[in-house]
């Protein structure tokens, strides 16, 4: 039984990363699609279906297409966004690498931030 959960558990959190950085900019999946613009050299542009098959895991996420649209609609390199994409870098990382101005803007100081829940966004905090 543990080896099973230790197996389901890492796929849960892969299939929900590109979920909780698009949600962390605030977007939709329609807004993260025309975020990607034409991707060269076609022009051939993301659809709101393939967001949402890598966000639940039917499509890995692994073309060059499909990860240049995405290094373009968040504002990074391929590297950067390869390396989120293969684990190696988490959300606040690929934030912070982000040249995207777009992030929802932090609460003054002294200010509670809603709880994700209450606003359907996540908050991440770039550390420093």
């Amino acid at each position: 039984m543990l080896g099973t959960i230790q197996h389901v558990i890492p796929k849960l959190v892969r299939n929900d990363r590109l979920r909780v950085l698009r949600e962390a900019f605030g977007w939709s999946q329609e807004q993260l699609a025309k975020r990607a613009g034409p991707i060269p050299p076609k022009g051939k542009f993301l659809t709101r279906t393939e967001i949402n098959k890598i966000e639940n895991g039917a499509n890995k996420a692994t073309t060059d297409r499909i990860r240049a649209g995405l290094s373009i609609a968040f504002g990074v390199d391929r590297d950067t966004m390869a390396a989120f994409l293969d684990e190696r870098i988490g959300v606040p990382d690929l934030i912070r690498q982000s040249h995207t101005r777009e992030i929802p803007p932090q609460p003054a100081a002294g200010e509670t931030p809603a709880p994700p829940s209450a606003t359907g966004q996540f908050r991440v905090r770039a550390s420093g």
